[in-house]
């Protein structure tokens, strides 16, 4: 039996290229799939505008509620970042963290899982633009401004809105506005 020695070069190697039919496929697969997705992705930010803008409603009416339900003020702060529900036990204490139904305090609400929404501006009821900011609802529903050691201000002169924008802008969504009166809080898109 005789043994012989191939070189590897010396045998042919079939080496397939893709056609210009399969790669105009895959581009025109490709597209029809960033055609149907931006969209889809475009909807998921619109949603997650609309989701803070109506979680920021939610809790500024929790607060109302619990004010007029428990006798005792209750306020939200609204940062960039987060919500926090707060209380006023008594008369002459300071601001503190509300209770949860358990009787624990309440921790501050991340905003992030929101993005690319986030709370940019507000305007308090007394007029004046301050971010971030801090809502209180007396024992009858009405909406009022406090000093950080929970001090009432003077009654407000028109009602309070906060901004909610796409991360990195300005250019308002959606608002959530706080009626002077009444104390109703609404969500409204321009």
């Amino acid at each position: 039996m005789q043994i012989r020695s191939v070189h590897p070069l010396a045998c042919p190697v079939s080496r397939r290229a893709y056609t210009l039919v399969e790669l105009m496929t895959v581009v025109a697969i490709m597209g029809i799939i960033g055609v149907t997705a931006l969209p889809a992705l475009s909807n998921a930010r619109t949603a997650s505008l609309a989701g803070l803008a109506d979680r920021v409603a939610i809790e500024l009416s929790q607060a109302r509620a619990r004010a007029m339900a428990e006798g005792v003020p209750h306020g939200v702060t609204i940062s960039a970042n987060s919500i926090e529900p707060l209380t006023i036990p008594a008369a002459g204490d300071p601001p503190e963290a509300a209770l949860t139904p358990l009787g624990t305090a309440s921790d501050p609400i991340s905003l992030l899982e929101y993005e690319p929404a986030t709370p940019s501006g507000a305007t308090g009821g007394d007029g004046l633009s301050t971010f971030p900011i801090t809502i209180w609802f007396s024992i009858d529903g009405t909406p009022h401004s406090r000093s950080s050691s929970g001090v009432a201000l003077p009654a407000w002169t028109g009602g309070a809105t906060v901004t909610i924008s796409r991360s990195g802008t300005t250019t308002a969504v959606h608002r959530v506005i706080v009626h002077r009166i009444s104390g109703f809080v609404e969500v409204v898109t321009p």
